[in-house]
């Protein structure tokens, strides 16, 4: 894998920024906090994401912090691994710093989706970003870590970084199963025998046996008990039949004796009533003949009641007619007195001027016209008078005749009077006719029903007479009928009684055969879980031993790798990297054997960078990741002389046939100057940090 060309945009402290990557040995060099890890950094992030080890305090902190919610956080890298040119993308967009990626290869998409894109790498590179960070990114905490650790936390940070720890866990799951399959095991033995060693299955076979004679002789029972059931049910319905026979006759005879003596009852009533009747009817003959007699004469007092209704319509009109004559005649009077009134008033007026005076109206003397107008007010006063004088009369013939009428409509009231008392008798009379009509019905309806109501009489004793209804046998069938109700209840509960232990008898069987086949079910996995005991066993065993042998392969691995890199880089003054169980340094000098603390800080830098190159070489070889053609080293120079500095980088060149590209941070500005190409970190004036390749 060789690192090709890098885009940052609101990544960390980058703003906007566009790299590409030049091979050989390349120092990024800057000043402290200006970005130089971060800028590394985001290769990892883009290819793995937010990883806790990749974002240090949260995916928050990956993004620039004084960029708008609407600026993208976002990092693209492309690579070129075995011929083939990839491109990944990642990026947080929003307030919720959402993320999306993609992979492709060659321009085709291989991947998209935060995790789809994640496993396609992972894949791709044959490592996850724990191993990305052993075998590719070594950060300068890891060089010294080692040798400030205890013994034993030192051998197994070792072991996890060589990836010995997928062994460790492989056999702690493989003991884990192991007891599980063994707990299994006694759990099932437990519940295969009983406390005595006895097996379940046998015990619970001989209890079935029991049980189902017993449920047998149960059914029996209730076979015999439905038998007896059935004949008393059917001897209990012939004696319902009788009863109900006889019920049916009690019934008719009660209802046949109710309507006799309702019968009784009423023949009584009615001749009572007949008696009543024709203490009613004494007299009746006078009435008769009264009724006769008056019948004629109603016809002729009705003819003249109509006469006189008549004749008093005709006194009304007349009287009416005379009444709005008279109210005409009176206005007309008083119009007459009013006319003449102001004739009067206009004589008077003109008599007060006299002949020489003027006329009010026209201003002209009156002269002669003075006797034209008195003559003039006069005969209009005389017509007037006369007019007058014919009212009075009128209204005197007028008056006359009202009296008249008055006197009139008083006989035709009087008469008619006589008359309607007259017909009021009448009315009276009829009614009684009536009446005696009704009660000679009545006394014929009441006579009717005596004679029909002895015919219904003799009816009902002919039936009684026959259905022969005895008292004593119904009795006794009903006592007969209330025992055999008790026998069939009791025989009933006996059946019942039988059915439900026979059924918990079943209930248990079942229970039991579930049990068995629980039992059966239990052995057969008590002799897989056996086997896989057994298997897991001899798996944990081999790995074990696995895990042995791996470990005494890679303790002189490591020691001669990294004994080859000491002696480049000492110009052969140390030649020889020991390590002992709990990977503690040795270093041989001058042909004794020390331990690492008795060397100086720069010598120590010097062993523990060896030995992190060492397992970076071995890591990349067992992952089988030949293509990973770089390796970044942070920080490895602040302990070092120039001397140092100058063997270190010529080892550094001397595996330029192992890595194409090698990433050097560092704060040293010197570096700049011993390498072939150098990126430069810089801090700017807004707080940002931006980088060129010189």
């Amino acid at each position: 894998m060789r690192l090709v060309y890098l885009q940052l945009k609101n990544y960390r402290r980058f703003r906007d920024l566009e790299l590409e990557f030049p091979d050989g040995l390349v120092g990024v060099i800057g000043l402290n906090g200006a970005g130089k890890s971060s800028l590394l950094e985001a290769v990892a992030w883009v290819l793995y994401g937010n990883e806790k080890a990749i974002v240090r305090t949260g995916r928050e902190s990956v993004k620039r912090q004084d960029s708008a919610h609407s600026d993208p956080c976002e990092v693209v890298l492309e690579f070129e691994l075995n011929r083939t040119m990839y491109r990944v993308q990642r990026r947080m967009v929003g307030k919720a710093l959402t993320m999306t990626a993609t992979l492709l290869a060659d321009g085709k998409i291989m991947a998209t989706g935060t995790k789809e894109t994640t496993e396609a790498v992972v894949k791709l590179l044959g490592m996850d970003y724990k191993a990305f960070f052993i075998s590719v990114f070594a950060q300068q905490k890891e060089l010294n870590a080692l040798t400030t650790l205890q013994p034993a936390a030192r051998r197994k940070e070792v072991l996890r970084m060589l990836g010995i720890q997928d062994i460790d866990d492989a056999v702690k799951m493989v003991r884990e199963d192991r007891r599980f399959a063994e707990a299994g095991i006694k759990d099932a033995r437990k519940r295969l025998y009983d406390d005595d060693g006895q097996e379940k299955i046998g015990i619970l076979r001989k209890d079935i046996d029991g049980l189902r004679k017993e449920e047998k002789a149960l059914r029996k029972l209730e076979k015999d008990k439905e038998k007896m059931l059935a004949k008393q049910e059917k001897e209990q319905a012939e004696v319902k039949k009788k009863i109900k026979g006889m019920e049916e006759k009690a019934k008719a005879r009660n209802a046949a004796l109710r309507e006799k003596a309702s019968l009784v009852a009423t023949q009584k009533s009615m001749r009572n009533k007949k008696e009543e009747l024709g203490k009613e009817l004494e007299g009746s003959g006078e009435i008769e003949k009264e009724f006769k007699k008056q019948k004629g004469a109603m016809k002729k007092v009705r003819e003249e009641l109509d006469g006189l209704s008549r004749k008093k319509e005709d006194a009304l009109k007349e009287r009416d007619e005379s009444k709005a004559g008279i109210g005409e005649l009176k206005a007309g009077i008083k119009r007459i007195d009013k006319d003449i009134a102001e004739i009067d008033e206009n004589i008077n007026e003109i008599e007060g001027l006299g002949s020489e005076s003027e006329c009010p109206t026209c201003q002209r003397k009156l002269g002669s016209t003075y006797e034209k107008l008195l003559k003039s007010f006069g005969g209009q006063k005389k017509k007037l008078a006369d007019l007058k004088s014919g009212a009075k009369k009128k209204l005197e013939g007028l008056e006359q005749k009202m009296t008249a009428l008055a006197a009139r409509m008083k006989a035709l009231e009087k008469r008619g009077d006589i008359l309607n008392e007259k017909v009021l008798k009448w009315e009276r009379l009829s009614t009684k006719m009536e009446r005696l009509t009704g009660l000679r019905k009545k006394l014929e309806a009441t006579s009717t029903g005596l004679k029909e109501g002895e015919t219904k009489l003799k009816e009902i004793e002919e039936q009684l007479k026959k259905l022969k209804y005895d008292e004593a046998s119904y009795d006794k069938s009903k006592a007969g009928a209330d025992k055999l109700e008790k026998g069939i209840r009791a025989t009933e509960k006996e059946a019942s009684q039988a059915r439900e232990k026979a059924g918990r008898l079943e209930v248990r069987i079942s229970g039991a055969e579930k049990e068995i086949k629980g039992l059966e079910k239990l052995e057969k996995d008590f002799k897989d879980k056996t086997e896989e005991f057994n298997l897991l066993d001899r798996l944990a065993e081999i790995l074990a031993g696995f895990r042995t042998h791996m470990i005494s392969r890679i303790r002189p691995g490591l020691s001669q790798s990294s004994s080859r890199l000491m002696s480049l880089l000492t110009e052969s003054r140390y030649n020889e990297i020991l390590l002992n169980e709990d990977y503690e340094i040795s270093m041989l000098d001058e042909g004794d054997i020390h331990p690492i603390d008795r060397f100086s800080g720069g010598e120590k830098d010097l062993a523990n960078l060896c030995l992190r190159l060492a397992i970076s070489q071995i890591i990349t070889e067992r992952a089988g990741t030949s293509g990973m053609n770089f390796i970044i080293l942070d920080e490895i120079f602040g302990s070092q002389d120039i001397n140092r500095r100058n063997n270190i980088f010529s080892a550094l060149a001397g595996l330029s046939n192992r890595f194409k590209q090698i990433f050097l941070i560092t704060h040293v500005e010197e570096v700049k100057d011993m390498v072939g190409n150098a990126i430069v970190v810089k801090s700017l004036d807004d707080g940002t940090s931006t980088a060129v390749v010189v």
